[in-house]
């Protein structure tokens, strides 16, 4: 495998303007999209990315269950990934 290839599959993604950040809309979003993914769809895995610096997508992340796996140089950004 490539290091640098963040190889395809299901992906987790998110955008909010800027006022309706910090109300808690992107994880209560994300939380169900995650669920269905898993209990409806029934992925086996799904990862979504966030910049270095962008710290409230990472920890959203992480609150959600997914973890760290590597930094993605073409990309510019840090790949996670969360099993059922």
């Amino acid at each position: 495998m490539d290091e640098d290839e963040p190889g395809w599959g299901p992906e987790l993604v998110y955008f909010l303007a800027p006022s309706f950040t910090g109300k808690g809309y992107a994880y209560e979003m994300a939380k169900a999209a995650t669920v269905w993914g898993f209990e409806t769809l029934g992925l086996d895995k799904i990862c979504a990315f966030a910049k270095q610096d962008n710290r409230p997508s990472q920890r959203l992340l992480v609150k959600l269950g997914f973890r760290k796996v590597r930094f993605v140089a073409s990309l510019k950004r840090d790949y996670f990934e969360r099993l059922p």
